[in-house]
């Protein structure tokens, strides 16, 4: 597991009365990566995809990333 995953999912963790897990893949410019996420809403638009996409950028110090798929876990 790599450090910035670690960071990620603690920062994640600390937030438990969440509602809904997912699992994102996603790609960037040096290959493809996969992290877990808690929402407190559903996954439903082109905004809450935006919004991933800045954190995952933000947080593994990314240039490029595309959200590939996500799967929700549960509500």
């Amino acid at each position: 597991m790599s450090q910035h995953y670690t960071r990620i999912e603690r920062g994640y963790e600390a937030m438990r009365n969440l509602k809904s897990s997912y699992s994102i893949s996603y790609a960037h410019e040096n290959g493809f990566g996969q992290l877990c996420i808690k929402t407190n809403a559903p996954i439903r638009t082109q905004e809450d995809i935006i919004m991933i996409t800045d954190v995952i950028k933000e947080e593994l110090g990314l240039k490029q990333v595309a959200i590939i798929n996500w799967k929700r876990f549960r509500k």
